[in-house]
């Protein structure tokens, strides 16, 4: 299992412009012994000092190019990406809603190039969602890459589900990315983690790791908040997840100065749940 870093975890900060993600996130968490990073292509939609830039030109290739040479020196993998989510891609009348989708189509296409195997989008509805991911696949023409559909604490994870069964019978390469701190989100919904991650078994291709207590979305580091994470890992093992230890922890507002301790906590974490899941049998 691959330690492994979303991008976006070292690129915005409190006041500054954010951290480039070829010259400093790539270096930042392989030099902490990373193993790999999920590219975040979320922020390229956004405005200011927020924005992610490496998709701005019209043929971003080069960059993209940059960014695998970079990471292929370095020693790290690209598995899985992020797409840009803050927008309703069911409502064609929201504003700017054009320039979002063809990012987000941009980004897909940008996953494929950089040999990324999973591209994570977030549930809306049953109809809407399927609807969604059968345009994204055709109007990117994307052949290796996946679409996981991550799950959301508001929506049942029936829903989830359901979309995600429609698209695999009809032939769709799409999987779940599980985000285990919105499982763990009981405001809306009360489920127990441990039990979701055993209902939606080998449909898991991508993991979310971040920790709260019930009550919101914090995205913390694992034992900042009360999920089992120990627990966690063994059901991860007893439905044979075969993908990555993926952090998606808020970091935006760390100071510069407690950016390399804090990331050195959360890796000896990571390395200790991994530890945890390759020790445990599988059921």
């Amino acid at each position: 299992m691959l330690l492994t870093a979303n991008s976006g975890m070292h690129g915005p900060r409190r006041g500054l412009p954010r951290y480039d993600m070829v010259n400093d996130s790539v270096d930042f968490f392989a030099d902490l012994g990373f193993d790999a990073l999920d590219i975040s292509f979320t922020s390229c939609i956004y405005e200011g000092t927020i924005h992610e830039p490496i998709l701005d030109a019209e043929d971003p290739t080069p960059a993209l190019d940059r960014l695998i040479e970079k990471c292929r020196e370095r020693g790290l993998a690209m598995p899985v990406t992020h797409l840009p989510y803050r927008f309703n891609y069911l409502n064609p009348e929201e504003p700017v809603y054009a320039e979002n989708y063809a990012m987000t189509v941009k980004a897909l296409k940008a996953s494929e190039y950089i040999g990324a195997e999973w591209a994570v989008m977030h549930i809306r509805s049953v109809e809407g969602t399927v609807a969604y991911v059968k345009r994204l696949f055709a109007d990117s023409g994307i052949t290796k890459t996946g679409i996981a559909i991550e799950n959301d604490p508001t929506l049942s994870i029936d829903i989830l589900i359901a979309a995600h069964d429609i698209l695999k019978a009809e032939g769709y390469n799409v999987g779940i990315c599980f985000d285990i701190g919105h499982g763990n989100v009981k405001s809306y919904i009360q489920y127990d983690v441990v039990e979701l991650i055993k209902l939606l078994g080998e449909r898991i291709k991508v993991l979310h790791i971040h920790d709260n207590c019930g009550n919101y979305d914090a995205h913390k580091a694992p034992f900042a908040g009360n999920i089992p994470w120990e627990r966690v890992m063994a059901a991860l093992k007893s439905v044979g997840f075969v993908g990555e230890f993926n952090y998606e922890i808020i970091t935006s507002d760390m100071p510069d100065c407690l950016r390399l301790k804090f990331a050195e906590y959360y890796r000896d974490i990571g390395r200790y749940l991994i530890d945890v899941f390759e020790r445990c049998n599988r059921e």
